[in-house]
């Protein structure tokens, strides 16, 4: 993975927490370019149908990584006037 970020000189941007330990918000990223270039199957394809509440609270690219991994119709609520924060938050417009 590092070697990735070296080509596309972010290396220096990718830092691990204690431990060895990956940032919260370096994690999603993370599964979705494994899911893009690896031909994961899904063990949730049984699932008919995903709700996802405070939808305020995910960030853009934790979209595309529910829908890689649930094929299946969602619903999907929030306010964004109660986001935890309002810097990272998704609007409705950005999920579409």
């Amino acid at each position: 993975m590092l070697g990735v970020l070296r080509l596309a000189g972010g290396a220096r941007m990718f830092r691990t927490a204690s431990r060895g330990r990956l940032e919260y918000a370096d994690v999603f990223p993370l599964i979705y370019l494994k899911l893009k270039l690896e031909s994961v199957r899904s063990p949730y394809r049984r699932v008919k149908h995903l709700l996802v509440d405070e939808m305020q609270d995910y960030t853009p690219v934790q979209y595309p990584v529910l829908e890689k991994l649930f094929n299946c119709k969602k619903t999907v609520l929030g306010d964004v006037t109660h986001s935890i924060n309002p810097y990272s938050a998704s609007k409705a417009e950005e999920i579409k």
